[in-house]
């Protein structure tokens, strides 16, 4: 296989860097390895993803340092290739390092990272999961019980009254940003420096301030998770202690902070499997720094999830999809597996100080590798684009563009939205209920096992082909349910359906486009403004209800819902059946009164 290495520069990679052991262990395997930079893409015409890559010469190399002179002196060949022949692209770089001198570079992996999956590499981790955790806000994703009380602001009063209530104390760091720049303990809001460390964090945007965890002194814990569950080797788990220095509340390894060998106990074992969304995104062996049942404070690479040297950890993982481990007893010294961490080089997976949980030769992963297979395309109505259908194994994914906009896997809160509809109308006689959007038939799946057998159910599609899909490819997906008795499939844009209706609908579900903010056509904003909200209104029953799904809040829309006549519950639901994943938001506007 052909594996490339995406870092922040050729000139800045290290002999002591992760990636170089990745390196090292794939080309002793007798893979083809080469590294890439945010400047090496190209996008042709003819929509080829092309690479600059810098191939690394095929041979024994004594050491790090002579395989690092090789691909870094001036033998080192830079050969142009189509990214599809590239197998798996590592991405390496930290965009943090890149956010001030060169913000056009920070984000370039996810950006051509999402393309070269479309175009058949296997990439880890999956751009599309990395990009939903861009800053320090990633974190409220867990549950509250693996996190300290958070409050994010620009306000210095808002920020003023959150250390009036926390006694122990509050750390204040910004919320975008990385290495422990910016990180202060303040412990009243009365303290002399408030106004000064104020100025200097929400120099860099909003600020994130959490309660401090007195116990935190103590250290945190690094812990590696791959495809969601601890990484053990031989009965020993994968993971250390980082220790601040006397006096510092930082235990950055780069801040002074130690790596110390640590007992894993079923307490911490309960924490490491507390409502993780990496798995759900794609993100196959994360570090994971949890103190007892509470996320240390101090620690900005885990609640930045991607922005600073926890990437390096999140993106060390192999090959996507499910993986059998087979043990290897022989294996190049140099492998990964082998390496022992130094204080203040604590960013290599799976290099720990101390007494090493992975003393063996590196273990095999024996996984299929498989690519997503674009199945269909269609045309979306008024120049909207092109939908694409594409599949992974069982996974089904549909995309407008690049844009994922559903996927198999996750399906919690389009469920949630039929679900908590019925909640509401469950005391109305032959309940009519109107699904905007077929999707992936979640939402309809759901709702047929919750209507009685008197019940009536009209999806409107606006895209002919989808509903081609559910009956092709993805069958299996929607087992049978556009067969049931109770099922009408509406071919059309829902908005003339709700606009042609009066009192004829108990509920309106609205899963269209990416919620209230449109992304695949424009005319879906009609949807959503006050005159679709009274004519959505118009078309239901007495006490109906009109249940819209957005991947995000809107305060705006909202308030266009009681504009409309409405009254309203907002309600947050996780994307996952099981509780994990994003945070999607479900309005509930009931029709009350005439």
């Amino acid at each position: 296989m052909r594996v490339a290495f995406f870092v922040n520069s050729i000139e800045s990679e290290e002999p002591g860097f992760t990636t170089t052991a990745l390196a090292m262990a794939a080309l002793a395997r007798g893979h083809d390895v080469c590294y890439i930079a945010p400047g090496d893409f190209v996008l042709r015409p003819d929509d080829s993803l092309m690479v600059q890559a810098t191939t690394v010469a095929a041979g024994k190399y004594k050491n790090a340092q002579a395989f690092h002179d090789g691909f870094q002196g001036k033998d080192a060949k830079v050969q142009t290739i189509d990214v599809r022949e590239v197998d798996v692209i590592f991405l390496r770089n930290d965009p943090s390092l890149d956010s001030d001198d060169r913000p056009w570079a920070a984000h370039i992996g996810a950006m051509f990272g999402r393309l070269a999956s479309e175009r058949g590499s296997i990439v880890v981790n999956d751009p599309s999961g990395l990009a939903l955790a861009q800053n320090k806000l990633y974190f409220q994703d867990f549950p509250k019980a693996v996190r300290p009380e958070t409050l994010i602001s620009k306000s210095i009063e808002e920020i003023r009254a959150f250390i009036a209530d926390h006694r122990k104390g509050v750390i204040i760091k910004p919320l975008q940003g990385s290495g422990s720049k910016n990180v202060f303990k303040i412990a009243t809001p009365d303290d002399a420096n408030l106004n000064q460390i104020f100025e200097a964090v929400s120099g860099e945007g909003y600020l994130i301030a959490q309660g401090y965890l007195p116990e935190a002194k103590a250290g945190d814990i690094r812990f590696f998770l791959m495809n969601g569950k601890p990484l053990e080797r031989d009965g020993a788990y994968a993971a250390f202690r980082r220790v601040p220095a006397k006096g510092e509340v930082r235990s950055n390894m780069h801040a002074a902070g130690t790596a110390e060998a640590v007992k894993i106990t079923d307490d911490i074992l309960a924490v490491a499997g507390d409502g993780s969304p990496e798995a759900d995104r794609g993100w196959h062996v994360p570090g994971r720094a949890r103190h007892r049942r509470r996320q240390d404070p101090r620690d900005q690479r885990f609640h930045a999830g991607r922005t600073s040297r926890h990437r390096r950890h999140a993106q060390s993982g192999f090959f996507r999809g499910h993986y059998r481990v087979a043990g290897e007893e022989s294996g190049d010294p140099q492998s990964l597996w082998r390496c022992d961490v130094e204080p203040g080089a604590g960013h290599a997976l799976g290099c720990f100080h101390g007494p090493s949980v992975l003393s063996r030769a590196p273990q095999r992963l024996e996984a299929p590798v498989i690519p997503w297979t674009l199945i269909d395309t269609a045309t979306m109505p008024d120049g909207g684009g092109e939908l694409r259908l594409k599949q992974r194994g069982t996974e089904f994914s549909i995309m407008l563009g690049t844009i994922e906009l559903m996927n198999s896997r996750l399906s919690g809160s389009e469920e949630a939205l039929a679900r908590l509809s019925y909640e509401r109308v469950r005391s109305h006689a032959r309940p009519h209920m109107l699904i905007g959007g077929l999707g992936m038939g979640f939402t309809l799946r759901a709702a047929l096992a919750e209507l009685p057998s008197d019940a009536r159910i009209t999806v409107g599609e606006l895209v002919p082909a989808v509903v081609a899909w559910a009956r092709g490819p993805m069958a299996e997906v929607f087992v049978g349910c556009l067969d049931d008795d109770r099922v009408t499939i509406r071919e059309g844009d829902v908005g003339r359906l709700i606009q042609s209706a009066a009192t004829e609908y108990d509920a309106i579900l609205l899963d269209v486009d990416n919620g209230p903010e449109g992304l695949t056509r424009r005319a879906n904003d009609d949807l959503y403004s006050v005159a679709g909200l009274r004519a959505a209104r118009k078309a239901l029953k007495p006490n109906g209800v009109l249940s819209v799904w957005s991947s995000a809040p809107d305060a705006g829309f909202t308030r266009r819902l009681k504009e409309a006549g409405f009254a309203v519950e907002e309600l947050s639901v996780r994307a996952s059946t099981k509780g994990r994943g994003a945070r999607h938001v479900i309005w509930m506007a009931t029709r009350t009164g005439r």
